[in-house]
């Protein structure tokens, strides 16, 4: 992978990894720090989380926050 410098790349990183798993989401927020880009989601009411690594664009971690409100 190649490294992600700008919000939009992050965001389409992140959809190429959430359309194989999540056919409805929304994404809410993006935030950069650390080396990091972290993205929240939300699909169905449910908060997840999506870390990519900025050097090398390759999603560390998903995970979720929340359960359906």
């Amino acid at each position: 992978m190649n490294e992600v410098k700008t919000a939009k790349e992050a965001i389409k990183v992140a959809k190429d990894f959430l359309d194989e798993i999540l056919p409805i989401y929304l994404i809410t927020k993006i935030i950069s720090q650390n080396g990091l880009w972290y993205i929240e989601i939300n699909a169905a009411g449910i908060k997840f989380s999506v870390e990519i690594d900025k050097n090398t664009g390759e999603v560390l971690e998903y995970s979720q926050l929340s359960k359906k409100e």
